[in-house]
């Protein structure tokens, strides 16, 4: 999570999405020029990153990695942010965050969870599969939409796509008049983690993919996801 006062966006981190990437990009506009010099070189570390929660007159940076906060947790859901900046603030800043096709999320969170499975192709498939049907990616459901909805309602000004990140980070610039836009510090956290390079179609069946679209309906509707077979 990052709030910035200077010029008043909140940004709204998901899960499995760049979220850190973006986070530990756009968090320099939550700082004053001074503190932007004290920023350690480890925050574009895709290994070291550990940021510690950081709260002043300026902004918020959530903890990150290692740097974990209650008080200001990485993922905060919106509810939680409204609390946290105050319901004034909260409707008057911009605020945005992060989408990804949800077949594809879904394939990156497995690899987050199994980050030591071995095997060849066939058999991490077979697992993949086993694991959709059996764990609770009903809870995974659930802390998305809190993170992009209130009370059903998407929230947020506007949702970058991971699909096209590079481009939905400038047009936030843009709408923010943000002029210091470098991509090529664009830090790649917790990306290395998918062993192999298959398209995420590759790893479902008919039965888990049609899981995916049940429980991500709501998410696959409003952004106009689809499941998308490689070529």
């Amino acid at each position: 999570m990052l709030v910035s006062h200077i010029n008043k966006f909140i940004y709204v981190k998901p899960l499995k999405a760049a979220g850190s990437s973006v986070e530990a990009w756009f968090q320099k506009f939550c700082l004053s020029e001074e503190d932007r010099r004290k920023l350690p070189q480890k925050v574009w570390d895709t290994k070291r990153d550990g940021t510690k929660h950081f709260k002043n007159e300026n902004g918020i940076i959530g903890g990150r990695m290692g740097g974990y906060s209650r008080k200001f947790p990485p993922h905060a859901r919106l509810k939680r942010l409204k609390k946290i900046v105050g319901k004034e603030k909260f409707n008057e800043y911009f605020k945005f965050s992060v989408v990804r096709n949800p077949w594809d999320r879904i394939v990156s969170m497995y690899w987050w969870k199994h980050k030591n499975k071995a095997g060849n192709f066939k058999e991490i498939k077979k697992h993949f599969n086993e694991w959709i049907t059996k764990d609770k990616i009903r809870i995974s459901v659930k802390n998305d939409l809190e993170l992009y909805t209130i009370e059903g309602e998407f929230i947020c000004d506007f949702y970058i796509r991971y699909e096209n990140l590079d481009q939905g980070i400038r047009e936030v610039c843009d709408l923010l008049g943000i002029k210091d836009i470098d991509l090529g510090r664009l830090p790649k956290h917790k990306s290395g983690h998918r062993r192999l390079n298959k398209h995420y179609s590759e790893y479902y069946e008919p039965e888990t993919a049609q899981i995916i679209e049940d429980e991500y309906s709501v998410i696959i509707d409003h952004f106009g996801y689809s499941f998308e077979k490689k070529e």
